[in-house]
């Protein structure tokens, strides 16, 4: 569930995520890890684990 500290990225940001995936259902969640720039990002989704998004973001299965 969303809440005022977790706001969903601006739509815009959701559509330019989503033209470097496969499951687009993806593209809010790769949207708020190019926004926030962590140093780090983990997920098991395997389409957060493709060479395009690791060239994007730093994602690990740990």
């Amino acid at each position: 569930m969303l809440s005022a500290n977790h706001p969903m990225p601006p739509a815009e940001k959701i559509q330019e995520a989503a033209k470097h995936l496969r499951d687009t259902k993806d593209a809010a969640v790769l949207a708020s890890v190019l926004l926030t720039n962590p140093d780090i990002f983990v997920s098991g989704d395997k389409d957060l684990h493709t060479p395009v998004v690791r060239a994007l973001a730093r994602v690990d299965k740990h």
